[in-house]
Parts: structure tokens; C-alpha cells; sequence
């Protein structure tokens, strides 16, 4: 019986002595004062954010533990209003005691503070808590981070709110102190400002750019440009008298967007209306100088290009504006891209041949071009195909651009209206050839439309041929104007058959002997056995 107690009595001092520590650490609890932070700005103990309608603001903070506790830890985020959530996220549950491993005594919070596009307050604030619980006296703390929100709110209308024009208070009492007052006397104040800049700004700038176009097109820009700056200058002044009345964000917001896409809208046509103007300012300007190679003709391409610009960007900016997402529509685009080049090769090729002759401009309006050896006259050039006139102007002929581009184009008067006329005539083989040259020739130096100023080459007459019944000369001479150079060709012929006539040279026809094989007289032959009578 003594050894059993001895034994028992052993065994409970044992115990004792394995329990004290544990004892001992569990007195020792972890507090707030064993818990270390770092925040985004070490020195304050505030975190500052900045959001703006509708965006959110990410941070973290690293928590450290210096106790010799294990701590599980949790977070948990709150704000004084309901336009505002924060939200956070730990990178684990527990905290190891200080000295354990490396980085096991430290997690990070993630917080992100979130504001809704209707908060139309300048300052929000918010916190962060963060709970602690000893895991050997399962004893709970807390720690609290604070936030500081400043909001860049679209909607905040205090600054704003009954100030003439947004900036001027209003410190009139009654009735002319109201905020509808305000509201109204900032539109009339914005009128006056329209109608200064339209009858005032808008023509001193047109007069200053465009002196060297014409009347119309100058009318045109004031007419376009009066009425845009109108629109712009009605959409800006409502917009303000919503703040200066205090509007709900809730109504702002919607006006908002929808001026923000007028906004666009007019911008885009006020920069198409500008650039039309000074391209084709600038190319009417080069066209009058000594670069020969850019000209009027250019405008229409010119104009193409700009529009397409203008108007993919302003319908990007408004698709964005309505939270669009543009990258699917360019994958979309692209797919649809390639099924049309595939599927429509023809119209692509004749698309881009109208840019090229657009581009190089190969002729111009009014130019006689020959094209698969018939002539034409330059109507007009667009991107799909190109109008002709026939050489008798008594019928349009259109052809498409890939065709005109892709054969032989000889452009009969790309420099003047020059041309050389050749006149052929036969003369007989008894004819006395030089005086023959010589009253060709002479026919052509009378000739009014002749050009014999030695800017061109002379007259000339050369034998070119020797025919079944004579000799063909022919006639070389340049004329003045190559539409009517047909005419005048017949012309010199005309004067050339007069002079032959008055000179005696004979101009030969096709003769033909013809040689009886037997007699004609009518009487019976002795070779015809035919009996009498039959």
C-alpha cells in the first residue's frame, strides 16, 4: 500500500511540474498592445482614400503578432453611409506566435472601399475591425482601423447649389433669393453668352479663316457652327441649373449621361464641320500654288477618310459612355472583317481602286481619257465606280473603278487641250506628189484652229502608204481644243479636197477594166448547137 502511494503521489507532482508552464502561459494572455499594424501611411493612424462615383479604392494592412499566442484572426469593414461598402478579405485565419517561422506571425488584410455612382457627399468615413481570439484562453480583442473617404462625387451640389452660374452665392433674401431665381437668372446670363459668341466670336472667326473661300462656303461654317455652339451652350446651362437647384443624383445622373453622349455628338459635328473646312481651304490654297501635286481633286477623299474617322470615334466614345464593351465589338468586327473580304472580294477591289484613283488621280474631271481604245470625258470619280461621258455627250457611261484602274488609261489632255489630228489622202500615181504635200499643208496653216505660234510642231505631211489605186499622204497637225479636234479634221479635209480641185490633183477611185471574152453583138454563136426554134 505505501508504494502505491508513493507511485500516485509521484505521478501528481509530475503532472504539476508539466502543467505549470502551460499554467503560466495561459495567465500571460495576448492584448491589443501585442498586436502591431502597417498602414498605408505608417505616420497616421488614419487610412485616406479617395474614390470617385461609382469607383473603388484598394489597400492593405499587415498585421503583425509579438505575443507568444497563437491568435486567429478575422475583418470585417463598415461605413456611416449607404452609398459606401467596404469590403475586405484576410490572406489566412491564424496568427503564430513571434519567433515560430518566418512570416507566419503576419497576415494582410485586403480592404477595398467601394462607392455607389449616386453618393453626392464630399467626405465619407468607414472602418476596418479586426477581431482577435487567444487560442489558450480563447480570450476576444479588438482593433479598429479608421478610413477617411473623400469623394470626388459628380453629384456634390453644395458648392454649387443657389450660386449664379455655379460660383456666385445668392445672398438675396425672399423670392430673389430662391434657388429658382438663381436657376433662371443663370439661363438668361447663358443666352446673352450665346448670342454674344454667335453674333460676335463665330463671325470675327470666319472672317479671319475664311477670307479666301467663297461667300457660301463661308455662310455655310457660320450657319453650322452658330447652331452647334447654341446646342452645346442649351445642354451646358441645363445641366448646371440641376445643381444649382439640388437636384436628386438620381436625376442627374440620368441628364448626365445623356448630355455626355450630346456632348460627343456635337463635338464630333463641330469637328467634322471644322476639318471640311480647312481640308478643303488647304487643298484649294495648294491647288493655287506651284505643288502641282495636290489639288482639289483630293477633297473627297479626303472628306471620306475624315468622316469615317470622326464618326467611329464619336460612336466609341458614346458606346463606352453606356458601359459598352468595345473589345467584344472589335473581335465581332474582325470576324465580320474577314467573312466579307472573303465573300466579297469584288466590291472590296472596287472600293480600294476608287481610293487609288482617288489617291493618284490618273485624270480629272473633264479630261479625255481613252480606255480600251474608246475615249471618254471625265464625268465624276467616286469609291465604287466612275461616270463618263461618251466623246458625244449624249450618254453616261459608268464603269466600275476596279475595271478603269486595272486597264491602260491614256489621258488625252492631262496638261492641256492640245491634240494632233491626222488627215490620210490618196493622190494618184500620176500626180505631181510635192505640190500635193504642199496645198496639204497650206490647208492647215489656214486653218484658225491650227496651232502655228511654234509652240507645237508645224504642219508636216509624210507618204505613208502605197495603195491599189494611189498614194496615201498623210497629215499631221496639232489644233487647239481636242474635243473639237473631229471637227476640225473634217475641216482640213474639206480645204484639202478644194485646193486638189483647183490644182488639178486628182484624188483616185477604184477602177475596174472589164474584158468581153466573146462578141456582145447580140447574134447567134457557132458553137451554139441549140435547134432552131428552141
Amino acid at each position: 500500500m505505501n508504494s502505491r502511494k508513493m507511485a500516485i503521489i509521484a505521478l501528481a507532482v509530475v503532472a504539476a511540474l508539466a502543467l505549470a508552464p502551460l499554467c503560466a502561459e495561459q495567465s500571460d494572455a495576448a492584448t491589443s498592445e501585442d498586436i502591431s499594424l502597417t498602414l498605408p501611411d505608417p505616420s497616421s493612424g488614419v487610412v485616406q482614400v479617395t474614390v470617385g462615383n461609382g469607383g473603388s479604392q484598394s489597400f492593405k494592412i499587415f498585421v503583425y503578432n509579438e505575443s507568444q499566442q497563437y491568435l486567429r484572426m478575422t475583418a470585417s469593414g463598415s461605413s456611416s453611409s449607404e452609398h459606401v461598402d467596404v469590403v475586405t478579405s484576410v490572406s489566412g485565419d491564424y496568427l503564430l506566435p513571434v519567433g515560430a517561422s518566418d512570416t507566419g506571425h503576419i497576415l494582410s488584410v485586403d480592404v477595398t472601399v467601394k462607392v455607389d455612382r449616386y453618393d453626392d457627399s464630399p467626405n465619407e468615413a468607414g472602418e476596418v475591425v479586426l477581431t482577435f481570439v487567444d487560442m489558450a484562453g480563447e480570450d476576444v480583442f479588438e482593433i479598429t482601423v479608421p478610413i477617411e473617404i473623400a469623394v470626388n462625387s459628380y453629384y456634390y451640389s453644395a458648392d454649387g447649389n443657389n450660386k449664379f452660374l455655379g460660383v456666385f452665392p445668392n445672398t438675396m433674401d425672399g423670392v430673389l433669393g430662391s434657388e429658382w431665381f438663381t436657376a433662371i437668372i443663370t439661363l438668361v446670363v447663358w443666352v446673352l453668352i450665346s448670342y454674344i459668341v454667335c453674333r460676335v466670336v463665330i463671325p470675327v472667326f470666319a472672317r479671319i479663316f475664311t477670307h479666301n473661300s467663297s461667300q457660301e462656303e463661308g455662310r455655310k461654317v457660320r450657319k453650322n457652327l452658330t447652331s452647334l455652339i447654341v446646342a452645346l451652350i442649351v445642354v451646358l446651362s441645363l445641366n448646371q441649373s440641376l445643381t444649382i437647384l439640388g437636384a436628386g443624383p438620381e436625376l442627374r445622373d440620368g441628364f448626365g449621361v445623356l448630355s455626355s453622349a450630346l456632348y460627343i455628338i456635337i463635338g464630333a459635328m463641330m469637328a467634322w464641320t471644322i476639318y471640311v473646312f480647312v481640308i478643303s481651304a488647304f487643298l484649294r490654297g495648294a491647288e493655287k500654288g506651284t505643288d502641282s501635286s495636290v489639288d482639289s481633286s483630293l477633297i473627297p477623299l479626303f472628306k471620306m477618310i475624315g468622316k469615317i474617322i470622326i464618326t467611329v470615334c464619336a460612336a466609341a466614345a458614346v458606346l463606352a459612355l453606356f458601359g459598352v464593351d468595345l473589345t467584344g465589338i472589335l473581335v465581332s468586327a474582325g470576324v465580320i472583317t474577314l467573312g466579307i473580304t472573303l465573300g466579297a472580294q469584288n466590291i472590296l477591289n472596287q472600293f480600294f481602286s476608287g481610293i487609288v484613283l482617288l489617291s493618284t488621280r490618273p485624270f480629272k474631271k473633264g479630261d479625255f481619257v481613252q480606255i480600251g481604245g474608246t475615249v471618254y470625258i471625265v464625268r465624276k470619280v467616286k469609291l465604287m465606280f466612275t461616270e463618263f461621258d461618251n466623246w458625244d455627250k449624249d450618254q453616261v457611261v459608268t464603269i466600275p473603278n476596279n475595271v478603269v484602274s486595272g486597264g491602260t488609261i491614256v489621258n488625252m489632255t492631262a496638261e492641256d487641250d492640245e491634240a494632233r489630228v491626222y488627215v490620210y489622202v490618196d493622190v494618184a500615181y500620176d500626180a505631181d506628189l510635192k505640190r500635193a504635200q504642199e496645198l496639204m499643208v497650206r490647208a492647215a496653216v489656214e486653218h484658225p484652229h491650227v496651232i502655228k505660234d511654234g509652240s507645237r510642231s508645224a504642219p508636216s505631211t509624210r507618204l505613208t502608204n502605197f495603195m491599189d489605186s494611189g498614194i496615201e499622204i498623210r497629215l499631221a497637225a496639232y489644233v487647239d481644243d481636242f474635243d473639237s479636234s473631229g471637227t476640225y479634221a473634217g475641216q482640213l479635209r474639206e480645204r484639202i479636197l478644194q485646193l486638189f480641185d483647183e490644182n488639178g490633183v486628182e484624188i483616185p477611185y477604184n477602177r475596174l477594166d472589164i474584158v468581153f471574152q466573146g462578141p456582145c453583138d447580140g447574134k447567134r454563136r457557132d458553137t451554139d448547137t441549140t435547134p432552131e426554134g428552141q
